[in-house]
């Protein structure tokens, strides 16, 4: 029994010469969609934190809006810490 020699077909991952010559690539792609990500992730947790802060200073009646400003630097401190790992991984 003999082998035959198959050449590549359509399941076989492209070369690294191949992904280059691709303008549009999956890799090339993929770093603008992860800082996109992040920078939804730090607006998100900043505006979810504030608020959260906001609606207990309303609730506990306090005249100045000390803990929805702590909650926003809260959140915008958790969310550059989780841009800053994710700088970290890709480098």
């Amino acid at each position: 029994m003999t082998l035959i020699e198959q050449g590549p077909n359509e399941f076989d991952s492209p070369t690294s010469s191949q992904r280059s010559s691709e303008p549009h690539s999956r890799h090339s792609r993929g770093i603008p969609v992860r800082l996109l990500g992040s920078g939804m992730e730090l607006a998100s947790y900043t505006l979810i934190l504030g608020a959260a802060g906001y609606w207990v200073d309303g609730r506990w009646q306090n005249a100045q809006p000390y803990l929805g400003i702590a909650g926003a630097l809260l959140g915008f401190s958790l969310g550059m810490y989780r841009l800053i790992v994710m700088a970290i991984r890709q480098s």
